[in-house]
């Protein structure tokens, strides 16, 4: 629920282009997380991953950029909640790219959420709801949906901590050419510290406890915690800047939401019924049969494929 405090944290930083405060960021983030990887003994951490991992990080670089460039010139709520559309974006472009199988509450999920967006968009435009903004929010949405299906694909079996690390290493090196060239904004001492605590906090502590939890509870529960986030960016947002919760943000957050809630329930649904087939399929061992002969179980109906897990957000952003 605390990345819900990222929109307000980049709305704060609206003096300066969202490509200079995110590579801050990404340096205060990967030294914040080399020293712990150092004060916990992870040597692994340092060690050169493939190459696909700074793959990530890039694709990581453009979603902060774009994010946190939407919340600076629209509302964060909408900013938040479009973003959310990430866990949608994933399960549709899983089929594509990991071979996944598209379940049925996969395309029910994806068409309330994009009804959702278009009642946030439709409900104040021009006015809060800005169209750049959500432009550059649904790109964010789709950036954060394509790394964590490049994730899923090339990151299995490296070390979290060395994850977090290199991923942002990667961001940092795509954001350095932008940076630079944009840089010339002057810093607060208000700015200064929202880059510490969005490095410190929303990159390292944050992240290593997000690869730290989904370890230790079902990706159900995981799925549906992580729908916390874009629930509470708009009660931040109302409270912490003052922007107005309009019945649009209300009720189309509420679909979107509802849409992820439903795509989550659905996959862990079609995965207990895959579980329930495979094991149905598997022979029992007999007594009284030659030990050569092969063992045929009763059901021979065909297996049903293995459903994708439950889409999951990243670290927050």
């Amino acid at each position: 629920m605390a990345g819900g405090l990222t929109g307000v944290l980049g709305h704060g930083l609206s003096n300066i282009p969202a490509p200079v405060s995110m590579f801050y960021r990404m340096v205060v983030g990967g030294v914040f997380v080399a020293l712990f990887a150092l004060v916990v003994g992870r040597r692994q951490a340092f060690r050169r991953p493939p190459i696909s991992i700074y793959f990530i990080g890039a694709l990581f670089a453009i979603h902060l950029a774009l994010f946190f460039a939407a919340v600076q010139v629209t509302s964060i709520a909408s900013a938040g909640l479009i973003a959310y559309l990430a866990p949608v974006f994933i399960a549709v472009l899983a089929p594509w790219l990991l071979a996944e199988r598209l379940l049925r509450s996969t395309i029910v999920a994806l068409a309330i959420s994009l009804l959702g967006t278009a009642v946030i968009v439709f409900s104040d435009w021009g006015g809060t709801v800005r169209p750049a903004g959500v432009a550059l929010a649904l790109g964010a949405a789709l950036s954060m949906a394509l790394m964590i299906v490049a994730a899923k694909r090339f990151a299995g079996g490296i070390d979290p901590v060395q994850l977090i690390l290199h991923e942002t290493i990667g961001a940092a090196i795509v954001l350095a050419p932008l940076a630079f060239a944009l840089h010339g904004s002057t810093f607060t001492t208000a700015n200064i510290w929202s880059i510490i605590v969005l490095g410190v906090v929303f990159t390292g502590i944050t992240g290593i406890l997000f690869f730290w939890s989904i370890t230790r509870v079902t990706a159900t529960t995981a799925g549906i915690l992580s729908y916390l986030e874009p629930i509470a960016s708009p009660v931040f947002a109302a409270v912490l800047v003052g922007q107005a919760l309009t019945w649009g943000i209300g009720v189309g957050g509420i679909a979107i939401i509802a849409g992820g809630l439903i795509l989550v329930l659905g996959q862990a649904r079609a995965e207990a019924e895959s579980a329930t087939v495979d094991t149905e399929l598997t022979p029992l061992p007999s007594e009284g049969l030659d030990p050569a002969l092969p063992l045929v179980a009763e059901n021979t109906e065909p297996q049903v494929e293995e459903s994708q897990p439950p889409a999951l957000a990243s670290a927050p952003k």
